[in-house]
């Protein structure tokens, strides 16, 4: 669960948000003194109530269902958000190629959603508030505006990039 403020070294139960990602640890790699873990989210999940232990929260949770309508509108939200994802990943997008390869692939409207959130360049509160949007076109419909801004600024950088290339091969 995300923390209201990552600069808190200590939060408290106030300063934790209620929706989270029921999570699995797949790989931790310990260097330099810092902790790495590797994590698959299973299911969004509502925080009933935390219990304190020594240094850390265990938390009460409730699956946070999702809102899903395989309608052919959501089918084609899905569509176009694999074709522009494809299209900012030609204009430079810097995203894994494990990544890329799971959003090309096929994907439930939920997953897909998920997966293109991950590789976009998003505030931690913004990716709060897409966890928290149980209705799958809606989320769907947000990610679409998101990825249509970066796009706008990937297809800007690309023309100055190339004005500016024009300038030096003069």
């Amino acid at each position: 669960v995300l923390q209201k403020n990552a600069r808190l070294n200590d939060p408290t139960v106030d300063d934790l948000f209620t929706i989270g990602t029921l999570s699995r640890i797949e790989r931790m790699i310990r260097a330099d003194g810092e902790i790495n873990a590797q994590v698959r989210g299973l299911s969004r999940v509502k925080i009933l109530s935390f219990e304190k232990h020594d240094s850390f929260f265990m938390a009460k949770v409730v699956d946070y269902p999702e809102v899903v309508d395989n309608t052919p509108e959501i089918q084609a939200l899905c569509n176009h958000l694999t074709n522009e994802f494809r299209r900012a990943m030609n204009y430079g997008k810097a995203a894994d190629f494990l990544v890329f390869m799971n959003i090309m692939s096929e994907n439930s409207p939920s997953e897909l959603s998920d997966l293109i959130a991950s590789a976009l360049d998003l505030k931690p509160a913004e990716r709060q508030e897409l966890l928290e949007i149980n209705d799958v076109k809606k989320r769907l419909e947000k990610i679409t505006d998101i990825l249509t801004k970066e796009l706008k600024i990937l297809e800007l950088e690309k023309r100055i990039a190339s004005k500016t290339q024009e300038r030096f091969e003069k």
